[in-house]
């Protein structure tokens, strides 16, 4: 699912003495909070603000326009009626999941109509680091949440089904997710599946008859946000030289993560430098990447979740990707992994991405959520949102992990939607479907 971000603010005046002559002057800019409080913000702050301190001195032609800027957003604040001698200020707020240096500035009377004697003193510009956590990843803001899941299959007349399984994915706790209870309704048994042991839930059934089938299921966990401080721990290459070997099977190709394929491969060159090893540290490396998988695909649903897919057709939804992005990560020799699940609401189903940090575990990352906030914003792509922190983690839901999970009745590449499989002869396909829910606990 595709998500945009807004932008929202409060103004305030005061108003002094008279002078003789217009001019607006900057008299401080400052990062601030939601309420326009000068104050040092936090990596994984819900908004980043700026605040403009000004005097006016004469009186102005009339209101004016001041535009605030940050990293490669505006907002323009329309009509500002601070027209006689005085002091002022006001400040926007921008949701703006990114981490390093972000450069901000405003522009008092952006278009020249108050009649300001001295453009220069009328704009001041800056940048800020959101303060970092104390931990390399850091989850925070937990909130509890009940999740539903359905799944409903329509077996037909004469299909010659002789066996039918129906399988949903198991949540786990780790990274952003906490299992507080998930209850398994009789009939259905807990497998784990190859090559990663994930667990699975399954009911089968042997001759089904025709009609419809409806599975559903409830459980509960506490999700959390999470930032991560990355340049010092991934500051080097050597640290990715000797993984653990279950952390190694993230290196290796998958169906829909095609991390060997020659387009894969292609992709990757034409981003990277040919000794990147040399000369860029793996935090730069995988930034670049996550900005140019977030860039080379236009979002589309429905369609191929495969990497190799998105590259030709230049298009996917969230699993596309999210298969793209890890596909690249472990070419060069970062391990990752396929997330899915669902946000809060109803049907509002989703895939990212975890990306593995040597020293401090799994980071979940979101691709697609950094193409849509260029987009919200007409933005030419220059800042990776949503790559050290995800503003909405705590509202999500994950039941799938990887993109294989295979069983002695065959292989699939999620469990994300529900799963079922059929054996027989001359078999005769049901239709299905499933939706999903999450509700604040």
């Amino acid at each position: 699912m595709r998500r945009g971000i807004g932008v929202c603010f409060l103004v305030f005046g005061v108003v002094a003495s008279a002078f003789p002559q217009c001019e607006l002057k900057v008299a401080r800019l400052t990062p601030c909070d939601a309420n326009g409080n000068p104050a040092e913000l936090k990596l994984g702050d819900a908004v980043y603000g700026v605040r403009v301190d000004w005097t006016v001195t004469g009186r102005a032609n009339g209101p004016y326009n001041v535009k605030f800027s940050m990293a490669d957003r505006n907002w323009v604040w329309k009509n500002v009626n601070a027209v006689v001698p005085g002091d002022y200020y006001g400040y926007a707020t921008f949701a703006m999941p990114l981490d390093g240096e972000i450069p901000f500035s405003v522009t008092l009377d952006c278009d020249k109509q108050s009649g300001n004697t001295n453009p220069r003193t009328a704009y001041a510009s800056g940048h800020f680091s959101p303060l970092l956590g104390e931990k390399t990843i850091e989850f925070f803001a937990p909130k509890s949440w009940v999740a539903s899941q359905s799944m409903s299959v329509q077996i037909p007349e004469r299909s010659n089904i002789a066996n039918i399984s129906y399988m949903f994915g198991r949540p786990t706790s780790g990274t952003s997710q906490e299992v507080l209870s998930d209850p398994v309704f009789p009939g259905l048994e807990e497998i784990k599946t190859k090559p990663f042991g994930y667990p699975i839930l399954r009911m089968r059934a042997s001759n089904p008859g025709p009609g419809p089938t409806q599975l559903s299921r409830s459980f509960e966990v506490r999700a959390s946000n999470v930032r991560a401080n990355l340049a010092e721990a991934m500051g080097s290459w050597k640290a990715y030289e000797h993984l653990p070997s279950e952390i190694e099977a993230y290196l290796k190709p998958e169906s829909i993560v095609q991390s060997v394929h020659p387009s894969v491969k292609a992709f990757v060159d034409s981003v990277l430098p040919i000794n990147f090893r040399k000369s860029m540290s793996p935090y730069t490396v995988a930034k670049t990447l996550f900005m140019a998988c977030a860039a080379r695909l236009t979002y589309e649903t429905p369609a191929s979740s495969d990497a190799v897919s998105g590259l030709t057709k230049g298009r996917g939804d969230c699993g596309t990707y999210s298969s793209l992005y890890d596909a690249s990560l472990r070419s060069v020799g970062i391990p990752a992994r396929n997330v899915s699940g669902w946000r809060a609401g109803r049907d509002q189903w989703h895939a990212w991405s975890e990306m593995y940090v040597p020293g401090a575990g799994w980071l979940p990352q979101d691709v697609t959520d950094c193409n849509s906030l260029w987009k919200a914003t007409q933005s030419a792509g220059g800042y990776a949102y949503c790559f050290a922190t995800i503003p909405d983690l705590n509202s999500r839901v994950v039941v799938s992990r990887g993109s294989t999970f295979t069983t002695e009745q065959g292989t699939w590449v999620t469990m994300q939607p529900g799963q079922w499989g059929v054996w027989g002869e001359n078999v005769v396909f049901p239709t299905w479907s499933s939706s999903c829910s999450l509700v604040a606990k």
